[in-house]
């Protein structure tokens, strides 16, 4: 079955259209992966930068109550105070990222309530030696500090936010190597659709030449066949009509012959 021009056309445009949009499509799908991959490897690097913040500002706490204890001078409280409110702070944004993480939620979660809980006991062990200093001066507070109550704690704290972070850098990792495999992936799908786009339009510029070339030929061939049905029909023409004149001069002298006989 011979295809016209026009189907032949519409098939060499439909062809490489219908695979340049699939590769267009499993090319979308990959990106979408790769950002939202990409998304999730900003957010575990943001939970880990938390983590350490929050570990230092409980430091600074730690060391504007040793400042106040050792000196009793107010100015010492400044810093701690804000420290105290940066802490709760710190602590329901991590727990909130968390909670918005799917990789490792539910044990990160549970460290992270444990952890909430020795940063709890952490700031009440230095309120306390903070509101003995000023109520009873320095000999009151000294049996807690030196209770070692207060380093047991900040190890403890130390501990539990480097498993967190231990987690959160192995989840890291994961997310990495999958953006890396997308990247990759992404890549691959660009180089595969510049070669099917190069194939198919190849191809169908194959198509439609041939297309065009064979209506040339049948062309031609109907009209070498009709000059030379034209030719022969003339050629019987003028074959008619050379009788005609040689019966018509075979008539004249016939006519010349008889008149002068008369």
């Amino acid at each position: 079955m011979n295809l016209s021009i026009d189907r032949t056309t519409l098939l060499a445009i439909m062809i490489p259209t219908v695979a340049l949009l699939f590769v267009g499509f499993i090319s979308y799908e990959n990106t979408v992966q790769f950002i939202q991959r990409d998304a999730s490897v900003d957010k575990i690097v943001s939970i880990i930068q938390r983590l350490e913040h929050l570990i230092s500002t409980i430091t600074d706490a730690e060391t504007g109550q040793r400042g106040f204890i050792i000196t009793n001078r107010p100015d010492y409280l400044g810093p701690y105070n804000s420290a105290v409110r940066d802490i709760h702070i710190q602590y329901v944004n991590l727990d909130t990222m968390l909670r918005n993480e799917p990789a490792n939620q539910q044990l990160s979660l549970n460290e992270l309530s444990i952890l909430h809980g020795l940063i709890e006991g952490k700031l009440a062990e230095l309120n306390q030696t903070i509101t003995l200093r000023k109520a009873h001066g320095i000999n009151a507070a000294l049996p807690i500090i030196l209770s070692n109550r207060g380093k047991i704690l900040m190890d403890k704290i130390r501990t539990i936010s480097s498993d967190i972070q231990s987690q959160e850098n192995n989840t890291l990792s994961n997310a990495t190597r999958q953006s890396q495999a997308y990247a990759q992936a992404i890549t691959k799908v660009i180089i595969i659709a510049a070669a099917i786009a190069a194939a198919t339009t190849g191809v169908s510029i194959f198509a439609i030449n041939r297309s065009i070339h064979k209506r040339h030929l049948a062309i031609q061939r109907s009209l070498q066949t009709e000059v030379k049905q034209r030719t022969e029909e003339l050629q019987v023409a003028n074959n008619q009509l050379l009788i005609t004149n040689e019966r018509l001069k075979v008539h004249d002298t016939t006519g010349c012959s008889r008149t002068l006989s008369m």
